[in-house]
């Protein structure tokens, strides 16, 4: 078998190491392009005029990478980023004594220099750069409430992944955004430079666009972010080309049938809503969990990457066996997968409920995914000081015409933070700040970091009931942690998916564009930062594969307001 396609072998079957051709690059090659990334990217955001926009800066990359990509030896590779360095007018530099001890300063580190760097006057050159406070935006702008924005990133002109200095300008591109601008760094490892070491043989090495775009794809995974959510058409086409006729839902480690796509389908593979996967081609779920998605679907956590399990049974093959439970009886079974995804069944939602339900003469119930401010506001003028217990479900993502305030305001009955962050610095790369208020800030951001109003009136007399799961993220968790506010709040279900907060986006230079979540969240007075761990549970809801519905949340949430 040809060593190419025993790489293609190996990430077929979802090894999370990477492997290349036996002409792997040594050491040598990746240390000289490391330093030349590195030191390129130092100049992009501490240079005054580099950081002005004043220079084609991609352009000087692949200039830069065409010198160093001839020399050998540690002497001249300095010598050459010498030179590079200097080519660029330094006497604008200032390096005022300005104190950082206010700043948060965990995502800084210039360690590299001291470590990778020989030459004595280069390591000077960087030092006086890394501490340049004439900085421009022209790369990157913070705005007065610390959302982050590139504006002058895009597509470059004529790429081609064919080309190696291309490529490992794109890795560059994305290290270094990170390593200067994203304010969860600090979460996802504490040796961010050594992800280099592990992705530069294969952007040097790589000879198709599968295998350009399947290392962008891992790369990617290593923001440990579920915001990320990058989508290669090239990857997903190769590697989960075929589809099941049939959704899932992942409890315990089985996956629950819980929607059937296509009957006739179904019907000839013998699959019935209920029945518990097991194994997939002998492979424990668990087991695949680990080794087909989390090498290619970013998450922030093992419980948003659980919520993609339907991956699970998506395929390069156009069948698969596995190994399932019907009524405690152990199946084996043959599926067949579809290139499109063809239904027969009318699309229900699992487990829909209308937008307000009265569940029983105690109890209300709202879904945040259809509530609107209308439903909302009439809810509560119909219901006021009459609601016994609420049930609010956050499980999917709120609705876009539901303000925060408009059910805020009607819960807490005085104006309380919620939340604090750390977001980035307008133009002070890898510097960051704590935020807790929008004290000063207009429009429609004024009260970003608070929820309720001053009220003598209190709602819900008993319980508020806040469900959540898998699935709750981004503005699902930022309604969460406000509602959590309100004194009578319980929070039941699983492990959120730990990306609050806003997301920005990045343009990479063969168009591609990744997110990431632009700021760490913590809740007020606590150290412990939503991103990665989630909204605070007080009770996780003990979910069972026999006889699953989505209802044994709810079901849950009425036997909490009944005191368990």
């Amino acid at each position: 078998m040809a060593l190419k396609n025993i790489y293609f072998l190996v990430l077929l079957l979802g090894s999370m190491n990477l492997v290349f051709s036996n002409d792997t690059p040594d050491n040598n090659t990746v240390q000289k392009f490391k330093k030349m990334g590195l030191v390129w990217g130092l100049l992009k955001y501490h240079h005054p005029d580099v950081s002005d926009g004043q220079y084609d800066w991609e352009d000087e990359f692949i200039k830069l990478f065409e010198r160093i990509e001839k020399l050998d030896g540690v002497e001249k590779v300095d010598s050459a980023l010498l030179k590079f360095v200097k080519r660029y007018d330094t006497k604008d530099i200032r390096t005022d004594d300005v104190k950082d001890t206010e700043l948060f300063l965990k995502n800084s580190d210039y360690s590299w220099i001291d470590i990778l760097i020989d030459n004595a006057e280069l390591k000077g050159l960087l030092h006086q750069l890394k501490e340049n406070k004439n900085i421009g935006d022209y790369y990157t702008h913070v705005s007065s409430i610390g959302f982050i924005d590139f504006p002058n990133e895009g597509k470059m002109k004529d790429f081609s992944f064919m080309k190696a200095s291309h490529r490992l300008l794109t890795l560059f591109e994305f290290w270094n955004v990170i390593q200067y601008w994203y304010a969860n760094k600090y979460l996802i490892t504490n040796n961010w430079e050594g992800i280099l070491e592990k992705y530069i043989p294969g952007f040097l090495d790589c000879e198709n666009n599968f295998e350009f775009e399947l290392l962008k794809t891992k790369l990617f995974v290593e923001l440990k972010d579920s915001h990320t959510e990058f989508y290669s058409k090239t990857v997903a086409d190769s590697l989960f080309k075929f589809k099941p006729n049939f959704l899932v839902v992942n409890v315990n480690d089985s996956l629950v049938v819980n929607y059937i796509i296509h009957r006739k389908r179904c019907e000839m593979d013998d699959i019935q809503l209920g029945d518990v996967i097991t194994k997939i081609d002998g492979v424990s779920i668990k087991e695949a969990v680990k080794g087909k998605l989390s090498p290619l679907i970013p998450a922030s956590n093992t419980s948003f990457l659980s919520y993609n399990s339907n991956y699970l049974i998506h395929s390069h093959k156009k069948e698969l066996d596995i190994e399932m439970l019907r009524n405690g009886e152990l199946l084996q079974r043959k599926i067949h997968l579809s290139e499109q995804y063809v239904s027969d069944n009318p699309y229900t939602k699992e487990g829909e409920h209308a937008a307000v339900e009265k569940l029983r003469k105690d109890v209300y119930y709202l879904d945040l995914s259809q509530l609107t401010k209308k439903a909302c506001d009439s809810f509560f003028k119909v219901n006021k000081l009459k609601i016994e217990h609420l049930i609010i479900d956050a499980r999917r993502y709120p609705n876009k015409d539901l303000y925060l305030s408009d059910l805020g305001d009607h819960l807490i009955t005085e104006k309380k933070n919620f939340f604090k962050v750390i977001s980035p610095v307008n133009k002070a790369p890898s510097k960051y700040v704590y935020r807790e208020s929008t004290t000063g800030v207009l429009g429609a951001f004024a009260n970003s970091f608070t929820v309720g109003k001053k009220s003598n009136n209190k709602n819900v007399r008993g319980k508020i009931i806040l469900i959540v799961n898998r699935s709750t993220m981004s503005k699902g968790e930022y309604y969460g942690m406000a509602i959590q506010q309100a004194p009578n709040c319980i929070t039941i279900g699983q492990q959120t998916a730990g990306s609050p907060m806003n997301v920005t986006s990045f343009e990479l230079p063969d168009g591609t564009e990744f997110r990431f979540t632009s700021m760490t969240t913590f809740y007020p007075n606590s150290d412990l930062e939503v991103q990665q761990n989630g909204l605070k549970i007080d009770y996780f809801v003990p979910l069972s594969t026999h006889n699953y519905h989505s209802d044994q949340y709810i079901d849950f949430a009425l036997k909490t307001i009944d005191g368990l």
